[in-house]
């Protein structure tokens, strides 16, 4: 591994936290940061493979697109998928969880699986983005208990006795809103926006939101806006906004607007109770010979043939409570999951399967 180098800037600029009780604007602010003297000269990150899951064939086998992984409290790994049905579970030593669930409507089964979120007490509150309802599942995967909400979550994370949400609510509390903080039940307790993180379509498609905390930080990131923005203790919030020679605002495209080449983030974790990690995915420099042509319908379709090797990932470390950028340091992996604090995770292609791979994040950060 090899850290990253250019010219890397970032601009923290405070603003007002527009909350469900409005609050008023604070004055701005705006800091400037280089990595040419970062805050610490000495840091960097390591991904660690913890382990892969999925295998080539029975029920160990990944069903589809990917959509979502997330590790809860007995470190087993869920996964959900992009065409839905019902998420799979991976032990902690990578057997597939035995679980009678299934797709339908009734309590306890699966349309469109979104936001996977355990709790402190060992349940887990699984999302439907489809019924708008959380699915609440015991310890063991038993189902528990099964409410209606309305909201169409893309990544949640626990905090403190909640859930903190990346959202969009169609009706009722919260409608316009795109950041929430639900109760352990699912039930929004306040809605709130993130200044800077506010459209939501980019290239023909919905932006996915992705968040994370610190004990007393939320933050998001969007995957086509190079910024992480965070509400601080005190009702104030602060957008820091990254601008690098490798991160291209101008996408460029291959065949169709499904195989952008432009760099974008992936994924956003916490490391400790100060510093979070930016997954932001880049095209690699031999991007090309990992490409094969399709016969698509518009007879110039291209497809992504090795996921590694079409792009590699820049990790950005960056300290949320003093807010200033910490280190940047590039892998040669493609890092698309946060699945749990401190952790990382992607897809690895074998002749046999597509396997989810989880790595450990080692990082020397200051103290």
């Amino acid at each position: 591994m090899k850290k990253c180098n250019g010219m890397l800037v970032a601009t923290l600029v405070y603003m007002g936290f527009a909350a469900e009780g409005s609050l008023g604007a604070q004055p701005s602010e705006t800091v400037r940061l280089r990595d040419d003297a970062p805050s610490c000269t000495s840091c960097g990150v390591r991904l660690v493979p913890v382990r892969q899951y999925g295998d080539a064939s029975g029920r160990g086998a990944l069903r589809g697109t990917v959509r979502l992984v997330v590790r809860d409290a007995a470190n087993r790994l869920w996964v959900t998928y992009e065409d839905g049905g019902p998420p799979q579970v991976f032990q902690p030593d990578g057997r597939t969880a035995a679980t009678p669930w299934r797709s339908g409507d009734g309590p306890g089964e699966f349309r469109m699986p979104a936001g996977v979120v355990p709790t402190g007490s060992g349940e887990t509150l699984v999302f439907d983005a489809m019924l708008k309802r959380v699915n609440v599942f015991d310890a063991n995967l038993r189902f528990k208990s099964s409410r209606a909400v309305d909201l169409t979550p893309y990544d949640a994370v626990p905090f403190r006795a909640g859930v903190f949400v990346a959202a969009d609510v169609r009706s009722g509390q919260g409608a316009g809103k795109r950041f929430h903080q639900l109760n352990q039940n699912g039930t929004v307790q306040e809605s709130f926006r993130l200044d800077g993180l506010e459209a939501s379509a980019a290239n023909g498609r919905f932006e996915r939101h992705h968040v994370a905390v610190t004990s007393d930080v939320r933050c998001a990131v969007r995957e086509w806006q190079f910024a992480i923005a965070c509400a601080a203790p005190g009702a104030s919030s602060f957008t820091m906004r990254i601008e690098a020679p490798w991160f291209d605002t101008k996408p460029r495209r291959i065949g169709t607007a499904n195989a952008p080449l432009s760099a974008h983030i992936k994924a956003l974790v916490a490391l400790d109770n100060r510093h979070m990690a930016l997954a932001v995915l880049r095209p690699s420099p031999t991007w090309e010979q990992h490409v094969v042509a399709r016969n698509g319908p518009d007879g110039r379709s291209l497809e992504i043939e090795d996921y590694d090797g079409y792009f590699d990932t820049v990790i950005v470390v960056v300290d949320v409570v003093n807010r200033r950028l910490v280190s940047t340091t590039h892998v040669p992996q493609a890092v698309l999951y946060a699945p749990s604090r401190g952790h990382l995770a992607g897809l690895a292609a074998t002749d046999a399967a597509e396997q989810v791979v989880l790595w450990r994040v080692e990082a020397s950060l200051p103290r």
